[in-house]
């Protein structure tokens, strides 16, 4: 999965594409978003001489789609039932394609512990550490804040603002 608003990452490992042992070769992919049909092309570099191993990113951004302008535009379709989009990668050779598929999702909430590490559960009493991860919500010029809503199997219910970490890290803690 990745979160929208976050790079995708894609890695191809074609030993025929490996074209020149003593230099560091490239090759391309395709990336298509399902709900938005945006497309783009993204140059994969060799990760070192005479490897064969291929990798590249994209930026992935939340909106409509403009395709082939180096960002891969992603939505989410409100049709029922509701889903996220799905991002495709294809590779062509002279041997056919190769294709690869992940799911984008809007945000991600963790317990975690003091350390930042995840938890599966607290003391009594003890305090509750969250995280969550929102591309969507950064604005890499100023810290932003997310409202988060606890609530129990006993009833209680608690909203809390979590604080971005650092301009543009998408990552907000409390």
């Amino acid at each position: 999965e990745y979160l929208q608003g976050a790079p995708v990452y894609v890695r191809v490992i074609d030993q025929a594409a490996n074209q020149s042992p003593s230099g560091v070769d490239s090759t391309s992919v395709e990336l298509a978003s399902e709900v938005t049909g945006d497309l783009e092309s993204l140059t994969l570099t060799e990760t070192g001489l005479d490897t064969g191993v291929f990798e590249g990113s994209m930026d992935t951004l939340f909106g409509t789609a403009t395709s082939f302008d180096g960002v891969l535009d992603t939505n989410e379709d409100h049709q029922q039932p509701f889903w996220w989009d799905v991002f495709f990668a294809t590779y062509t050779d002279a041997y056919g394609q190769s294709s690869a598929s992940a799911r984008a999702i809007g945000s991600r909430v963790a317990f975690i512990d003091s350390a930042g590490q995840p938890a599966s559960s607290y003391a009594t009493g003890g305090t509750a550490w969250v995280r969550v991860e929102d591309q969507n919500a950064n604005d890499p010029a100023v810290l932003e804040a997310v409202m988060l809503n606890l609530s129990s199997d006993t009833g209680d219910n608690f909203d809390h603002y979590l604080w971005e970490t650092g301009k543009s890290t998408g990552i907000f803690s409390a």
